[in-house]
């Protein structure tokens, strides 16, 4: 869908529908990361450059057309429901209670996976970055104008952005923070 021009969600609810009718849905474990520097592809692999400098629409075409020749699955960029249940999944299973007030800071960009803080603070459960690196945006808006995006980003000076907490931009906004994640989920 589209409003103002700008890409948005498609039917949460139909998402939430099918999610729970298949038994769940999948979250890239690492966000998008580039192929050999081509800003037409990325693929989903530990070690890749991150995919950033990228605008919400653009993130939202290339996730939804990752798997677009498949028909028994759709690709689409992480949605609300997908990131919140993917938070309270690794706060569950990790024993990290507090994993939605994590926000992890460094000084660089690392590439995909590849958390370089020593408490492995933003690696839960085989899911990497959400709270640290690059912000994600994501298919959630605020209002006709603002696109959500949600975690941290390598470069914070001042007290990080939590892994749950949401934060409204243009979706223009494609400087060096601005990465994506991909969900999937079963037709």
């Amino acid at each position: 869908s589209s409003t103002n021009g700008e890409t948005v969600a498609k039917n949460l609810g139909d998402f939430i529908t099918k999610a729970k009718n298949a038994g769940g849905y999948y979250i890239g474990r690492y966000e998008a990361g580039k192929v050999n520097g081509n800003t037409n592809t990325f693929n989903i692999k530990k070690g890749q450059t991150v995919y950033n400098r990228i605008t919400q629409p653009k993130a939202a075409e290339l996730a939804r057309n990752l798997y677009s020749s498949n028909s028994n699955f759709e690709s689409d960029l992480i949605n609300s429901y997908a990131w919140d249940t993917a938070i309270v999944f690794i706060q569950t299973f990790s024993g990290d209670a507090d994993y939605s007030k994590q926000s992890r800071l460094q000084d660089e960009l690392t590439t995909t996976g590849n958390a370089n803080d020593n408490n492995n603070y933003d690696v839960r459960c085989n899911i990497y970055d959400m709270a640290g690196n690059v912000r994600e945006w994501t298919m959630e808006s605020s209002s006709t104008i603002y696109r959500i995006y949600r975690g941290g980003k390598y470069n914070d000076s001042g007290s990080g952005n939590p892994a749950s907490d949401r934060y409204n931009k243009d979706p223009s906004c494609n400087d060096s923070t601005f990465g994506f994640r991909v969900t999937l989920y079963l037709l």
